[in-house]
């Protein structure tokens, strides 16, 4: 299964390309803002939008493609900035929180079931949060499919759309391999 990952600067990348290798996914690294087309010429059975040290606020932030939202039924997983670049290319809104938040934190999953929870119980998920900026309002369409104590919208997803603000690849985080399982699940 080949996985394109777009990435947009993100310290954990070496721990995504394991967990990836890990779970019998091939990751092909690409800048977050290579073009759709280009993107699909490698046949990705799914696409990851990385973290980023850059905030979506930034002017020289990473950008992504907008057609990659819409590149048939290929599902992409928004990780932390990819969650804000997702949120705010589909017409979502994002804010800075007051501080950094960057610590284990329990979400509690929401609304209806979703794929990437399999597995788990409603007691909720240790995650890794480590952020300074969060989604305030999910673009249309989009669902809140988790959330903590300080983030209302910790992941969300619409059709083969998908994204979180934590840290699935983070290394001690067994929560995070079994979501990318299942993310790559839905991948094929």
């Amino acid at each position: 299964m080949n996985i394109v990952i777009l990435y947009a600067g993100s310290g954990h990348v070496r721990s995504l390309l394991d967990r990836c290798l890990s779970l019998d996914a091939t990751p092909i690294l690409l800048k977050s803002d290579t073009p759709a087309d280009i993107v699909a010429s490698y046949a990705p059975d799914g696409i990851i939008i990385s973290g980023s040290p850059r905030s979506v606020f930034d002017p020289k932030c990473p950008l992504v493609d907008p057609a990659i939202y819409h590149m048939g039924t290929t599902p992409v997983l928004g990780i932390c900035y990819g969650m804000q670049r997702m949120a705010m290319d589909l017409g979502g809104e994002a804010v800075r929180f007051p501080s950094m938040e960057k610590e284990r934190v329990l979400l509690s999953l929401e609304g209806d079931p979703s794929v990437l929870y399999d597995g788990f119980t409603d007691a909720g998920v240790d995650v890794w949060m480590s952020h300074s900026v969060h989604v305030r309002e999910l673009p249309d369409g989009f669902v809140r499919t988790g959330s903590t104590d300080q983030c209302f919208f910790a992941s969300m997803e619409r059709d083969h759309l998908f994204a979180v603000q934590f840290h699935p690849e983070k290394d001690g985080m067994g929560s995070g391999k079994q979501i990318l399982n299942n993310f790559f699940s839905v991948c094929g």
